[in-house]
């Protein structure tokens, strides 16, 4: 070991004087690798310092859009707005999954083909269920009953017989509530 360190030693003594024969060639060798190595390391990390700008500058723009929204908001109220805004997106889409079911074509023999209402009237009551446990635990329990009254129902006649008729207006209507819901912003807990 110590002869390592000994001739470590010896070697920086004799470039050393090379280097005090010769100092501005010196300077300007080291000058050269650091831009070399500089503009490496530029071209290198160039892609990940632009993004981190771009990042940096969409956040700031969204900071500023949020803050000129909120202008003399006060916090609870802009949590209240953010929780509606998250409650009408989801209502629309509850809203949106019902419309197949909607006049769904069955088989002619629709009269005589228990099994064909059996399975719609299945889809609709599972669409019902989940859109009302929804609205339940994450809207208001009067915004459920709201979403489930049948009592301004109209009736149509739809062309399948008394009991496709019957599943098809109640769809009808509680597809009408739900609309009702997202349009008057009834989403307070």
């Amino acid at each position: 070991m110590l002869e390592q360190i000994k001739a470590v030693r010896d070697y920086l003594h004799d470039e050393g004087q090379v280097i005090r024969q010769a100092p501005v060639a010196f300077s300007v060798g080291c000058l050269l690798v650091a831009a070399a190595v500089f503009t490496v390391l530029v071209r290198h990390f160039s892609g990940q310092i632009d993004t981190q700008r771009d990042t940096i500058e969409n956040q700031r723009n969204r900071i500023d859009q949020l803050q000129e929204e909120l202008k003399g908001v006060s916090p609870q109220l802009a949590a209240l707005q953010a929780r509606r805004t998250k409650a009408r997106e989801k209502l629309l889409e509850l809203y949106v999954a019902a419309a197949p079911l909607i006049g769904k074509e069955l088989p002619k023999e629709i009269y005589s083909n228990e099994q064909a209402l059996d399975n719609l009237e299945s889809e609709i009551r599972g669409w019902e269920t989940s859109t009302a446990n929804w609205i339940k635990d994450n809207v208001a329990i009067a915004a459920e009953s709201r979403f489930l009254d049948i009592s301004n129902m109209p009736i149509y006649g739809w062309g399948g017989g008394p009991r496709y008729d019957r599943m098809m207006n109640k769809l009808a209507n509680e597809r009408k509530n739900l609309a009702l819901l997202i349009e008057t912003a009834a989403y307070d807990k």
